[in-house]
């Protein structure tokens, strides 16, 4: 999306907010977790041995595509890469859950590329990797919008596309629409909503959105501004990314604060049964 929003200069009609706080919950509480080595060595909550150790690995991580040493690890878990380096337990949840933002289950070189692009995203627009569109993140479809018009593009507002149109080769050509057939040359529909003959897999990701209206904090030690964690699931695979916002985002009334809590979910060989329930005419 990051290179999306650059490549294509979407990021011109948008502004954004650094994230102020990088979370992780770990023995039942919220810490904050050491990004840069400023942040690391002056962490209240790891002792010296575990600083050198989260530095060492860091540093690992960001040199071993140069390193043929870990080839052995290309086809185990990068979890397992780190109990293998003797790295404790705690900081084993650092780095999965905050800097590689993934899962125990996750391949180890997911996982190094995963700390690759939060490591080298530091620093960039503040002490934090991530940033946050002010108005929340529908403002990214009004900025492609924006960009759209400018190339002659039209967006068409309570409108839904009610059948695709393809051809005797199976190509689509369109869409129909208010008993109108609109033509085009390229189509984009969800997969979700495609006809099962136009995907290649059964295999359907699903994200489970919850929203939380507080007033306060999650962590009463955050400094103010945006805050996000990764709340471990218990299958290991899916792990619930929270995102908690205030009013600077201008998403949320001043004195509270706004919770998005957002977990993926995949389901295997359920794709026609998901289908079911959409129906989509195909017109020859």
């Amino acid at each position: 999306m990051v290179k999306l929003l650059l490549d294509s200069n979407v990021s011109r009609y948008t502004e954004f907010l650094s994230v102020t706080n990088v979370l992780t919950y770990i023995n039942n509480r919220l810490e904050p977790v050491p990004c840069s080595k400023s942040d690391v060595f002056s962490s209240k909550n790891m002792t010296i041995l575990d600083k050198r150790i989260l530095m060492r690995i860091l540093t690992i991580c960001m040199n071993t595509e140069d390193d043929n040493s870990f080839q052995d690890f290309y086809d185990k878990s990068f979890c397992e890469f780190l109990e293998a380096q003797n790295v404790p337990e705690n900081l084993i949840h650092y780095i999965i859950y905050a800097i590689s933002q993934g899962s125990k289950r996750m391949p180890y070189l997911e996982g190094v590329q995963r700390a690759q692009i939060f490591l080298s995203s530091l620093g960039r627009f503040g002490n934090s990797p991530f940033l946050w569109p002010l108005y929340g993140s529908s403002e990214l479809l009004q900025a492609y919008c924006r960009m759209c018009a400018i190339y002659g593009g039209i967006y068409y507002l309570n409108r839904g596309a009610e059948s695709l149109v393809v051809n005797e080769n199976f190509l689509c050509e369109g869409v129909m629409s208010n008993n109108m057939h609109l033509q085009s040359n390229h189509t984009i529909i969800s997969a979700s909503l495609a006809p099962a003959s136009y995907c290649d897999s059964t295999m359907l990701n699903f994200i489970s959105r919850g929203i939380l209206i507080t007033d306060r904090p999650l962590y009463s030690g955050a400094k103010p501004g945006i805050s996000t964690f990764q709340f471990p699931a218990e299958d290991q695979r899916n792990p619930i990314m929270v995102i908690e916002l205030n009013s600077d985002t201008y998403s949320c009334p001043n004195g509270l604060c706004k919770s998005l809590n957002l977990q993926m979910l995949t389901y295997l060989g359920l794709g026609d049964k998901l289908r079911a329930n959409k129906k989509i005419n195909i017109q020859l």
